[in-house]
């Protein structure tokens, strides 16, 4: 089994993207992520995750946007195997990431 880690990024640094693979599921414990689309229109380019926010995704290991930490942020990071052995087990997690994704990814999307 593989564990989770906890994982301190500075302001600026790139998390994950679509060129760069991120094998886990985090929840956003303090600071914030900005969520950057390549290629929208300035005004529509980005949201922002803040503490408690899902990032990731457990059937994908690179996101379609780059993830950038805001300020100093802290994440706890779990392997996308292990979180999808937990979904498969608890439903009621399942539809808590679900939702949460969603939302995330429909923010980012505009």
């Amino acid at each position: 089994m593989e564990k989770g880690r906890l994982l301190h990024v500075s302001d600026g640094h790139v998390i994950a993207g679509p060129d760069r693979p991120f094998p886990w599921c985090a929840v956003i414990l303090s600071g914030a992520v900005a969520l950057v689309r390549l290629g929208a229109p300035l005004g529509q380019s980005h949201d922002r995750l803040g503490a408690g926010c899902v990032l990731g995704d457990p059937y994908h290991d690179r996101l379609p946007m780059l993830a950038i930490a805001v300020g100093a942020t802290e994440l706890c990071c779990l392997p996308r195997t292990e979180l999808l052995g937990w979904l498969e087990r608890r439903p009621q997690l399942t539809r808590f990431f679900l939702r949460s994704t969603m939302e995330a990814k429909n923010r980012a999307r505009g």
